[in-house]
């Protein structure tokens, strides 16, 4: 690992703004899976727009996740810039604590979206087409 770069490699920062771009996705576009969600346990027809935003969530939260791991072995492999000298060490401290906590998190929200898929959710296997609803 190279920890004495001056700064970030561009493949660093393409993954940066990816993951970015799509947690961006997430956010704006996020609340179609709670309407999937809701139309699945009731059983309701969900338009296709529905059903298209749906499968999005879930294809783009995987992205995010495949994503975050290559960002992280490139880390590994590649390092990351030092701190500058003139920082204190709260304020480094403060800096990897985020950093750390940040990793965590979008590691943690696509993992906690994937257990319905894991335990085999009705709602969430329509979203692979093994759907064990006939409304789906």
């Amino acid at each position: 690992m190279n920890s004495r770069k001056s700064g970030y490699s561009g493949l660093q920062i393409s993954l940066h703004w990816m993951i970015a771009a799509l947690v961006l996705y997430q956010l704006l576009f996020g609340e179609n899976m709670t309407i999937y969600v809701d139309a699945a346990a009731d059983r309701r027809q969900l338009s296709s727009y529905g059903q298209t935003m749906g499968s999005a969530h879930y294809w783009v939260g995987l992205a995010i996740l495949l994503l975050v791991f290559v960002r992280l072995a490139v880390r590994l492999f590649i390092g990351a810039p030092k701190p500058q000298s003139t920082m204190p060490k709260w304020m480094a401290f403060a800096s990897r604590t985020t950093h750390a906590l940040f990793y965590g998190l979008l590691v943690a929200a696509p993992v906690s979206g994937l257990r319905p898929f894991m335990f085999g959710a009705g709602w969430a296997m329509s979203i692979l087409g093994q759907s064990r609803y006939s409304s789906f």
